[in-house]
């Protein structure tokens, strides 16, 4: 996992949901805040600033500053303002109802936020059904974002577990490394994926776990279809130099991956995909094709989409 350290002007905050109080100052564990937003309100925006959430607590419906929208950046790649957990016990853990766990929405225009790194932690969209006017993410970015570090997180149950999206501006340095991401789905359109990204340079998806994302046995309409994938990686002009390494991507509804814009595909395990991955452009191709080197992956157990759809391959 990534080394991370605390900068010597880093203000460290403690977050426990059973002890805590949103009166104490949050500068201790003896002194701990009781809610995220109460945490929240500490992190100084450019500052290398860390929150600590309790090992074995659970948040249910709490936000950031009375919503899921995030605005603090950290100081830079090598000082990132950090979420993480402090003591012994099960990832701290957010049910965000049918919510999204940490958004940020804005436009190109604006600067980018970033430096970041959220680790350790679990959420779990716990009310989300598929409802279409509701569309919950762990992550999802519309803006401008530039070095985000997801790791060692458990991300259960949403709409897409990562999604970094078109709209809003380039997003530069993303890390996706080291978590679970299981249970993803949708009972309509062409969304319900473990990952989702696009408008996006530097990339890294390494290490994690990816398993039944883009369907729902136990939910009506939340089936498996052509457009619902373990990860998926769009097409357009500044998704590239993607790497995906090291990864277990297991039972999509579709794809393993849809690589769309080319990259690096090295040391994965796909298992029970409808199909392993694809890559390369839709309807409308890229002049000039896309470069990709895909090697040393395993790729086994391939099954059909659904009775009607033939795959297996």
């Amino acid at each position: 996992y990534t080394t991370l350290t605390p900068s010597v002007d880093s203000r460290l905050i403690y977050c426990d949901f059973t002890a805590g109080l949103d009166s104490n100052d949050g500068l201790s564990t003896s002194t701990p805040k009781k809610t995220q937003s109460g945490a929240y309100s500490l992190l100084r925006d450019g500052y290398p600033d860390w929150i600590y959430f309790k090992a074995g607590e659970v948040w249910s419906g709490d936000k950031w500053n009375g919503s899921n929208l995030w605005n603090k950046s950290g100081r830079s790649e090598n000082e990132p303002m950090v979420l993480t957990s402090y003591g012994t016990g099960p990832r701290p853990k957010f049910l965000t109802n049918k919510s999204s766990y940490w958004s940020i929405n804005g436009s190109s225009s604006n600067p980018p936020l970033g430096n970041l790194a959220f680790v350790n932690l679990h959420l779990y969209a716990d009310t989300w059904t598929g409802q279409v006017s509701d569309d919950p993410s762990a992550f999802a970015s519309v803006h401008p974002t530039e070095n985000l570090l997801i790791e060692d997180c458990y991300i259960d149950s949403y709409q897409v577990g990562i999604s970094i999206a078109g709209s809003g501006g380039l997003k530069q340095n993303i890390k996706i490394r080291g978590n679970v991401i299981i249970d993803c789905f949708s009972v309509a359109g062409t969304v319900g994926h473990g990952i989702y990204i696009a408008n996006t340079s530097g990339l890294i998806i390494e290490g994690n776990v990816l398993d039944h994302n883009g369907w729902n046995e136990e939910i009506p309409l939340a089936d498996p279809s052509v457009f619902r994938h373990g990860i998926y990686l769009q097409q357009d002009g500044s998704n590239s130099g993607h790497l995906i390494k090291n990864n277990i991507i297991a039972r999509s509804a579709s794809h393993g991956i849809q690589m769309r814009n080319g990259g690096t595909i090295y040391n994965n395990l796909f298992t029970f995909n409808s199909i392993g991955f694809l890559l390369g452009g839709g309807d409308a191709g890229k002049p000039g094709g896309v470069e990709v080197d895909v090697y040393g992956n395993v790729i086994m157990h391939g099954k059909n989409l659904d009775g009607s759809n033939a795959r297996g391959w």
